[in-house]
């Protein structure tokens, strides 16, 4: 039998966490928020093409391993592209 880890975004800041998306308003320019100790994602970014504000309130990352798997130090850098 294997685990379920879930990991939510208070846990996930300063894990090296990179979310990048298309802006949801305008849809012209990409989005890279990179979670780091210095980001907070409440300051949430800002697009470069309309000027609107975006904000990541919640994010949730399930990690499943079956048994015997190869396991990932939780030092490797996560990377999510929505």
């Amino acid at each position: 039998m294997g685990s379920i880890d879930k990991h939510g975004l208070d846990r996930l800041r300063g894990r090296s966490v990179e979310v990048s998306f298309r802006c949801p308003y305008c849809g012209g320019s990409r989005i890279v928020m990179r979670g780091s100790k210095a980001l907070d994602y409440w300051q949430g970014a800002e697009c470069k093409k309309c000027s609107s504000r975006i904000v990541l309130d919640t994010l949730t990352l399930l990690v499943i391993r079956e048994d015997g798997g190869e396991q990932v130090p939780a030092s490797k850098a996560e990377h999510v592209i929505v």
